[in-house]
């Protein structure tokens, strides 16, 4: 039987549980080969008593801008986005990916590269100059595929300084205006993270995430590795306006 194809949406708070759900499945993927399994299942514990607090929070927020990826009636990815967490290094950064997840068993068809584009197209709409996301040195896949849509490791790092034994979180910047579009980012699964319905390319970051909300991705810290404290991923869960 032929799949329903992936359709993009806004995000809204009635995805809270699918996105929470989603994030902690595409987490567990990357992070079980540098973290045992008793400390993730002890971190996805500690999410879900946010489910409210944090991804409801992000969720809800004029200021975040969130986005599933459906295919028929289940969520396969998302996507969130909103004002940088912190002040950055480089004037006229004034976006960050937060966040972007395919669930495992979609890696490697594209969906990830379609979600990125989406926030491409959007910030380069908006007028924005440059991006940020946070993603952990030890995913080299996810940040293999930043690199390969454009996005260029300059060595910032994150205030709070968010580890997971003796990784921590390398900063990337996207030059919107000169960032690819449309195209076939890479496939999610093999390698890095996003990549077009179906269109090759490599791996996609599953997870690879930005900040507040990215796994890595933003916000305040998270107990993504440190153990079981702040927020999730080093999103914060006190968003802005939230």
């Amino acid at each position: 039987m032929t799949e329903p194809p992936i359709v993009l949406r806004p995000a809204t708070p009635a995805d809270t549980d699918a996105v929470l759900e989603l994030h902690l499945r595409s987490r567990a993927a990357y992070q079980r080969a540098v973290r045992p399994a008793a400390e993730i299942a002890a971190t996805d514990a500690v999410l879900r008593e946010r489910r409210d607090s944090y991804y409801g929070a992000l969720l809800g927020s004029p200021e975040v801008d969130g986005c599933v990826a459906v295919r028929g009636d289940r969520v396969v990815g998302f996507t969130l986005a909103g004002p940088v967490n912190h002040p950055d290094p480089f004037p006229g950064t004034t976006v960050e990916l937060y966040k972007i997840h395919v669930d495992p068993g979609q890696w490697g068809r594209g969906t990830a590269g379609r979600l990125l584009a989406r926030c491409v197209d959007r910030w380069r709409a908006a007028g924005v100059d440059s991006a940020r996301l946070f993603v952990w040195d030890f995913n080299e896949r996810a940040r293999r595929f930043y690199a390969r849509n454009g996005w260029v490791d300059d060595g910032h790092r994150r205030p709070d300084d968010p580890r997971i034994g003796q990784y921590r979180m390398r900063g990337y910047r996207l030059t919107v205006s000169t960032a690819p579009t449309g195209g076939p980012p890479a496939p999610d699964g093999a390698g890095g993270s996003p990549a077009p319905d179906g269109a090759g390319g490599s791996p996609a970051p599953d997870g690879a995430g930005g900040s507040p909300a990215p796994d890595g991705a933003g916000g305040s810290p998270a107990p993504d590795g440190a153990g079981v404290s702040p927020a999730p991923d080093g999103a914060r869960p006190a968003v802005r306006g939230g």
